[in-house]
């Protein structure tokens, strides 16, 4: 199943918000792979 992960920041120079898009495939069945669960997953991924 895929994913679709919505980020609001904020630019760090002009302090203007920003907002994208990221589009990810898990390889979890639905049912483990509820937002609860992917969004540790994903934010982990930056670690």
């Amino acid at each position: 199943p895929g994913f679709r992960l919505d980020r609001q920041t904020t630019d760090l120079l002009g302090g203007r918000p920003r907002r994208e898009t990221a589009y990810g495939v898990t390889s979890l069945s639905p049912q483990p792979a509820g937002p609860e669960r992917l969004l540790p997953l994903a934010r982990g991924h930056w670690e």
